[in-house]
């Protein structure tokens, strides 16, 4: 085993569930996409089954870095040139079955987190988590 996961990293796990979108929802999902090349087949495979969505938590401002640094490269090939212990690396089969995602931005995050966990208040979660700086 390589022992990497999101504890590793700092990360705990503030929301999570096991879940399955049609084509319209995944479209969503991925509009930003619309109409590069691999945008069809990213559809087709978040739509084809079940998926663990997360949302991950860090203490640092740079969570969105430290994640997407965890993950690697979009690109398998490249994740296991440059970062051969990334998530992708590891367990990516092509570049649009990569093993992860990660929002690259806060307002992508918040976006996404939406429409994953239409009920659930970020802000809420963070201010009943916070430890006490005194």
């Amino acid at each position: 085993s390589s022992g990497i996961n999101a504890e590793n990293g700092g990360f705990v796990v503030a929301k999570e569930t096991v879940t399955s979108w049609n084509r319209m929802e995944a479209d969503k999902f991925y509009e930003e996409h619309k109409g590069k090349f691999f945008q069809q087949r990213l559809v087709e495979f978040m739509s084809s089954g079940e998926f663990h969505a997360l949302v991950l938590a860090h203490q640092t401002e740079d969570a969105i870095t430290k994640w997407r640094g965890l993950l690697g490269f979009t690109k398998c090939y490249k994740a296991r040139q440059q970062n051969p212990t990334s998530i992708r690396a590891l367990y990516g089969l092509s570049d649009t079955r990569n093993a992860g995602h990660g929002s690259d931005s806060p307002d992508s995050f918040e976006r996404e987190a939406k429409l994953l966990f239409p009920e659930w208040d970020c802000e809420q979660w963070a201010a009943d988590n916070s430890s006490s700086n005194s």
